[in-house]
């Protein structure tokens, strides 16, 4: 799985990454995992 797959299910579900997650076929552990992996850092205005 690559970044941008992971970056981009995120960004459409708004940052929720149990929904991302579901997409992807992932845990939430997974994805958490992946998002530390990839250094995918949320947008400003979620911060």
């Amino acid at each position: 799985m690559e970044r941008r797959e992971v970056e981009a299910a995120l960004i459409r579900h708004g940052w929720v990454q149990a929904r991302a997650a579901r997409e992807l076929g992932l845990t939430q552990r997974q994805i958490g995992y992946k998002i530390k992996k990839f250094a995918i850092d949320p947008p400003d205005y979620l911060r």
